[in-house]
């Protein structure tokens, strides 16, 4: 992200969306929505019809605004924007699929919202996301079997009511978009798990519960959502709870 320009310049920025680019790639994103679901209904069977597919998901999470790029920072490597602004938000879904592209995976459909907190420099705004994510579980030799990692991948659109300073920053002197792709990162561990690895009772709720790192990403895609290319992350914690 660029760092040298002046912060008088975020306010009055303004958010450009050619209508006919925005609806090619909605439709595009429905389509990969649809092609998920219905990969995810070829696989289920009986018995997930009848208890997998009934389980909902709410997630808690908040994030600090970030001046390092998404590959970066999905190994925590996390430089705080000079502005220091963050969100948090919370997001529901239900499962919509148990496979993506032939591979076993939770296939989980999200709805969500923000505030996006801008500490003076403009007023806060709120966002929304509607998005589809993956996930896998894995259990590595090195951890014990009750404490298995959970990683998590989703994307879809973000919109926000006002753009953030810190990707107001990032796009001058060109502007970003409110209504741009988004992804989602999370790596996360059971309650569960960590309350038995210090040695306390895991309960039958604290099953139901996630807990990890999380990564809030907004992107043009090299500019099919804008006039240039760009992103900015918010990496976080993120509660996550099935039921």
């Amino acid at each position: 992200m660029t760092c040298n320009v002046r912060r008088h310049t975020f306010v009055g920025v303004k958010a450009r969306v050619r209508p006919l680019r925005l609806q090619r790639i909605a439709v595009l994103f429905l389509f990969a929505f649809f092609a998920v679901t219905s990969s995810g209904a070829d696989t289920r069977s009986a018995e997930c019809e009848s208890s997998r597919d009934s389980t909902y998901f709410l997630q808690l999470y908040t994030g600090l605004a970030s001046e390092t790029d998404f590959g970066p920072s999905l190994f925590f490597a996390i430089e705080r924007a000079e502005e220091r602004t963050y969100y948090d938000g919370l997001s529901i879904g239900r499962r919509i699929g148990t496979s993506l592209l032939g591979v076993k995976a939770d296939v989980i459909g999200y709805l969500g919202v923000q505030n996006f907190r801008e500490r003076g420099f403009q007023p806060d705004s709120y966002g929304v996301t509607l998005y589809w994510k993956a996930y896998r579980e894995w259990s590595p030799s090195l951890l014990p079997a009750y404490l298995p990692l959970r990683f998590g991948l989703g994307q879809g659109l973000s919109y926000v009511s006002r753009i953030p300073v810190v990707e107001q920053r990032d796009f001058e002197p060109r502007n970003s978009a409110q209504t741009v792709h988004y992804l989602e990162w999370t790596l996360q561990v059971p309650v569960s798990g960590l309350l038995r690895a210090v040695g306390l009772t895991e309960s039958h709720t604290s099953k139901k519960w996630w807990i990890g790192y999380s990564i809030f990403h907004r992107s043009t895609v090299f500019g099919a959502f804008a006039d240039a290319p760009g992103g900015v992350n918010y990496p976080g914690v993120t509660l996550e709870v099935v039921f």
